[in-house]
């Protein structure tokens, strides 16, 4: 039933995506997620006993050559101490925080079962969206954010998996 509910968060996330202009970015975006989620299954088949900490560790210095080509520095980066404080915290919360709950919930729930619960991105950011800037969603994106968590509910209302 996990399975079933991925499927079904993954057609509301296309449902909703499907209210704007469908261009390179929401094709990076999809191809990443599909990546994304093949790395977390072989994560959880191959190597479910590994530190984690030593795994994010791996993971960021296995990110540095792949990302460094596609990073404008000089368009997007203006050198300053703040700069590089806000470069330091994003390091620390999306790398450290980020990467050692999500193998932690790999772990623990397994990878079913943590893959649904990365489709809530998109409907919490239509919601935040709302929150912050009053920017009111499209009716595609709430038919597509109800989609997506009735997938997720799926997925998670059986608990850990056995994918």
């Amino acid at each position: 039933m996990a399975v079933i509910g991925i499927v079904i968060g993954f057609l509301g996330v296309l449902v909703s995506i499907s209210s704007s202009n469908f261009g390179i970015g929401e094709i990076i975006a999809l191809v990443g997620g599909l990546t994304w989620a093949g790395g977390t299954v072989f994560f959880s088949r191959k190597i479910p006993d590994s530190d984690v900490i030593k795994l994010n560790a791996f993971m960021s210095l296995i990110s540095i050559p792949i990302l460094i080509p596609f990073t404008p520095v000089d368009f997007y980066f203006k050198v300053s101490p703040f700069s590089f404080l806000m470069l330091i915290s994003l390091a620390i919360l999306a790398q450290v925080v980020g990467y050692t709950i999500w193998f932690n919930m790999v772990k623990e729930m397994g990878s079913v079962v943590a893959s649904s619960s990365s489709l809530l991105v998109p409907v919490t950011s239509y919601f935040m969206t709302f929150i912050i800037l009053r920017d009111l969603p499209t009716s595609l994106e709430i038919v597509g954010s109800a989609i997506t968590l009735f997938g997720v509910y799926l997925s998670l209302s059986k608990g850990k998996d056995t994918f």
